[in-house]
């Protein structure tokens, strides 16, 4: 995780994160469309961004497999068009992936995420999913960890880390989420720092963080 604009979303979706997890189609569409609109300069060709964008899939990789690298980048290429021309045409990132038909119109309140999705013309089907924060918390913890292959000797470079992924979960969760995220890191580095020094859980160190009971 170093360079991109935007890293996939190491998403809590049920379960903890895994190289094994596949990668909801809303989450892969977010990502490319949020990666594409960083790299777009007005009047770049569409085989540019491409390429681009190729290389882009290629972080999905450490989250994901590589299974997910290639569904990515088949997807890309799949979906190409419709990307540089909604972009062309000044499309938000909703609208792109509306078009495309991966996603639906996304909302979330601070400990949940909601998708609403129209099933006619006239009614909308409303499911609300709260976001376990205690899990989620492991998760961003198990990630550094397994980062570092548990051998942590730099405070500065794990609190870079785990700013990254903290702003990795904005591909499927909301801005406050991902803020949450932050503050937290922020405010508790120097104590997950000493836990994971100290060889504690991750479920240990968000007990200390105040996220886990």
């Amino acid at each position: 995780m170093h360079s991109t604009a935007l890293l996939i979303a190491l998403a809590l979706l049920g379960v903890i994160w895994a190289q094994t997890i596949s990668v909801p189609p809303c989450t892969m569409c977010t990502y490319v469309v949020n990666q594409a609109q960083a790299h777009y300069k007005k009047g770049e060709k569409k085989d540019d961004v491409g390429k681009e964008l190729n290389e882009d899939c290629k972080s999905l990789e450490r989250f994901y497999g590589k299974q997910a690298v290639k569904d990515c980048q088949d997807w890309m290429k799949s979906n190409l068009d419709t990307i540089y021309a909604d972009m062309q045409a000044g499309k938000t990132q909703t609208e792109i992936c509306t078009d495309i038909g991966e996603c639906g119109v996304i909302t979330t309140p601070m400990t949940t995420r909601t998708t609403t999705t129209a099933t006619t013309t006239t009614t909308t089907t409303t499911t609300t999913t709260p976001v376990d924060t205690c899990a989620l918390c492991t998760s961003v913890i198990d990630t550094a960890r397994n980062f570092f292959d548990n051998q942590i000797t730099n405070e500065q470079k794990l609190k870079d880390e785990l700013v990254l992924i903290c702003k990795s979960l904005a591909a499927a969760y909301d801005q406050r989420i991902v803020q949450g995220c932050l503050d937290d890191v922020s405010t508790y580095i120097d104590v997950i720092f000493v836990d994971l020094v100290n060889g504690e859980t991750s479920s240990q160190v968000c007990m200390d963080m105040k996220e886990c009971q």
